[in-house]
């Protein structure tokens, strides 16, 4: 088997295209392992899950572990083509590159298609959580009532609309009233140095019922947009990924037809 200058060169660029798709890969792997670990995201993405449910971010996260795996077997396919010369292979590596590029283009125009409705879902799941989960005992509902407390504090912000969402929660029937809160106390204005110290700077105006003593005192906007950032954040982290991958799925497919194409056997 005898290759031109041509097919030299399209093995070169191929050989040195499978290497950053290989480490692209591992960056996938990786990206994937920080979004199980990253602790804050963790605390925020609890209160828009719903029990029984594999939380969203882990299912994202292993999604971008699984193609990163895959990314990394397929540049190793590719290299061993163009090292190898062997048509059989990248015409294999071709195909499987299609098919990953085409299932990518499917996902990104049904997220576009579903956008609204996945974002009606993410409000609907956090009044869920609020008004029957929030301040309630369990691991998970514990989870919730962290991730409430953390948002409220950290955005100033307070419910999910605002603060008259907890009139109709779990949490202000059976402790609230008794305490005579309105609002958690992360929902008022304070100081601290987390979410688990918080220091209301008027802990009575706060928790007043009439809004002119309140108004000044307690988070007036909802957390609904701020989560929505914060989710919103982390899917531009993989749709930026997402983005890269799929110019060097396109490149490696120009350089294994390139290589294709000037491969002569000799017979």
């Amino acid at each position: 088997m005898a290759i031109g200058l041509g097919a030299k060169l399209a093995r070169l660029l191929l050989l040195t295209f499978n290497l950053i798709f290989w480490l692209s890969g591992i960056g996938l792997v990786g990206t994937g392992i920080w979004l199980l670990v990253d602790s804050t995201k963790a605390i925020v993405f609890a209160i828009v899950q719903v029990e029984g449910q594999l939380p969203m971010i882990k299912i994202g996260a292993y999604a971008v572990i699984a193609i990163g795996c895959f990314v990394i077997l397929v540049g190793f396919l590719g290299c061993c083509g163009a090292m190898h010369e062997n048509r059989c292979m990248l015409v294999t590596y071709f195909a499987v590159i299609l098919v990953i590029l085409l299932a990518e283009l499917v996902g990104g125009i049904l997220v576009v298609i579903y956008k609204n409705d996945l974002e009606s879902k993410l409000q609907e799941n956090m009044q869920r959580n609020l008004r029957g989960n929030y301040g309630v005992g369990g691991p998970v509902n514990q989870a919730v009532t962290d991730g409430f407390d953390y948002a409220q504090y950290t955005f100033a912000c307070c419910g999910v609309a605002g603060p008259i969402d907890y009139n109709t929660s779990v949490w202000i029937a059976e402790k609230g009233a008794a305490l005579k809160y309105q609002v958690p106390i992360s929902c008022c204005i304070a100081k601290g140095v987390s979410y688990r110290d918080i220091k209301p700077e008027n802990k009575e105006a706060c928790e007043s019922p009439d809004v002119d003593i309140w108004k000044g005192d307690r988070n007036e906007k909802g957390c609904y947009e701020e989560v929505k950032r914060v989710i919103t954040s982390a899917n531009g982290i993989l749709i930026g990924v997402g983005v890269g991958i799929a110019v060097l799925e396109l490149l490696g497919m120009l350089f294994a037809i390139c290589l294709c194409r000037n491969i002569d056997y000799d017979i």
